[in-house]
């Protein structure tokens, strides 16, 4: 069937209209939109998990997320994530599990996200990292805020809600 770019921002964003035939039935200008993959990491050390406080403009706040990014043409997934949590946080992980890979949209292409699990190996401490907004959680302000707060994004729930399962709290 046919696809036409209708739209890009190299790399990050890429929204197609497209034909496609399900079910012997023709579905007409069906958007497609790229987007590119990305990565999250739940830290987790003496019974609590590092989460941070960024701004995310869809909410026009600062909303608790977890350090991530997305993956880059040349690195895997788990390269990725590695860079992305040593680069906004001064912290090595170490014993990395691959949870979780899913979808973001089960319609359009939006891309996957691809959710790890490490321990705290070292971190950096007094440097420019101390200033960010990260904050070491316990379980239960966890199960709070997946509970409570309307401005969590589906990838955070999903890991968050993941790591509590993990943890037979949920």
């Amino acid at each position: 069937m046919n696809k036409k770019l209708v739209y890009s921002f190299y790399p990050y964003v890429k929204v197609y209209t497209e034909s496609y035939r399900h079910n012997k039935k023709i579905i007409n200008n069906f958007h497609n939109i790229k987007l590119l993959n990305g990565t999250m990491v739940v830290v987790q050390s003496h019974d609590k998990v590092l989460l941070c406080k960024e701004y995310r403009r869809a909410f026009k706040k600062f909303v608790w997320s977890l350090p991530g990014g997305v993956v880059e043409k040349k690195l895997s997934p788990l390269s990725t994530i590695k860079k992305e949590l040593f680069e906004e946080t001064g912290i090595k992980g170490k014993n990395w599990i691959l949870v979780k890979k899913f979808k973001r949209n089960g319609n359009y292409d939006c891309g996957s996200d691809f959710v790890y699990f490490t321990k705290l190996k070292s971190k950096i401490e007094n440097s420019e990292f101390s200033n960010r907004n990260l904050f070491w959680i316990d379980d239960k302000k966890i199960l709070e805020i997946v509970k409570k707060d309307n401005s969590l994004t589906p990838g955070v729930i999903s890991a968050l809600c993941l790591y509590l399962i993990s943890k037979k709290i949920l």
